[in-house]
């Protein structure tokens, strides 16, 4: 591969258009809430109109509100990346600390990212090392389980999967998320991690069977799921379930829902990234988006109730932002 045009992401009209129906003719429970619903006359058209070319170096582009972008930190220019090299000695030491190696954590250029550096042999962008860090506190707290089944609930671009998948050859990995959001992760994580993921259209045939097992054909796969798929998972025994600023963007009611879910789903542990006291903007009115309601950590709490308990807590290391999330880490109590 040697120009631009080898590492751009297809754009599937025809998919979107189909996932967006079917979106719309889902059980509320699993539709986006104000929150996310506010955000769709902006989805609509710069995915139709302009499409997923270059979409992860795209300036002012909607599809960064859920971390689909990789820009310069604070506008540098391109060739001063002197803060992804610094993220980058960061996130190692912290990565090494938890007993892994960086090596092929890297990102990938599709998408063309704008923050883009070549480090060891590996690409790199400061929000790719986010998440790196992220899984590194979180690694020392949670057991993963080589052949167990991840199941993620708001992936967005698919990050924490593109880095988990190649630590775990043979976990099954399940991600639920809504569209415009899961069409950009399907077109994505096709590109970058080719035959290993279960497309929308394939994965909409499968679930697991009456022990809760997951499909023979697709064990080890990476499975893309609407929301609205996530109850007829409900039987399929997890080893860990995973939602990061994912839950403070929707309502208590539905975020019990899901927690209803994850509790038939039965993880050993379920991480939560959030903001205490949810993503907030204030008393709500009509036509003003945002959440409704706050989502609180005392949900969390409440939805697993005495199934599960607390096993960690701390700052959730966003790097050089400021420590305003949190990371929970909820051990099923036959385990801990």
């Amino acid at each position: 591969m040697s120009n631009v045009d080898d590492f751009q992401v297809p754009d599937d009209h025809n998919l979107f258009i189909r996932m967006m129906e079917s979106l719309h003719n889902a059980d509320p429970m699993y539709r986006p809430t104000n929150y996310w619903a506010s955000y769709e006359q902006r989805f609509l058209p710069e995915l139709l109109n302009i499409g997923l070319r270059d979409f992860r170096s795209r300036h002012g582009s909607v599809l960064g509100s859920f971390g689909a972008t990789d820009l310069f930190f604070q506008g540098l220019d391109p060739e001063n990346v002197e803060v992804t090299h610094w993220y980058y000695c960061y996130a190692k030491k912290k990565i090494e600390a938890a007993g892994l190696t960086m090596r092929s954590l890297g990102t990938s250029r599709f998408g063309t990212p704008e923050d883009l550096v070549e480090i060891d042999g590996q690409l790199w962008s400061t929000q790719h090392l986010t998440y790196c860090v992220m899984l590194a506190d979180a690694y020392p707290h949670i057991h993963f389980n080589p052949i167990g089944v991840y199941c993620e609930l708001g992936p967005g671009l698919g990050r924490s999967v593109e880095i988990l998948s190649r630590l775990y050859e043979n976990m099954t990995f399940l991600l639920f998320d809504i569209p415009p959001q899961l069409y950009v992760a399907n077109q994505y994580l096709k590109k970058v991690l080719g035959m290993r993921v279960v497309p929308y259209d394939e994965a909409l045939k499968f679930s697991p069977d009456n022990d809760g097992n997951v499909p023979a054909a697709v064990a080890g796969k990476i499975l893309i799921l609407p929301t609205w798929r996530m109850p007829a998972w409900a039987n399929c025994k997890t080893n860990v379930f995973w939602n990061s600023a994912s839950f403070q963007e929707m309502e208590p009611d539905v975020v019990l829902n899901y927690l209803e879910l994850v509790k038939h789903m039965a993880p050993e542990w379920v991480y939560i990234n959030a903001l205490p006291g949810g993503n907030f903007w204030g008393e709500w009115h009509p036509g003003q988006g945002g959440t409704k309601q706050p989502v609180l950590d005392k949900y969390y709490f409440q939805g697993l109730g005495e199934l599960y308990k607390l096993s960690a807590l701390y700052d959730t290391d966003y790097l050089l932002r400021a420590p305003r999330y949190k990371s929970y880490v909820f051990a099923l109590q036959e385990w801990k």
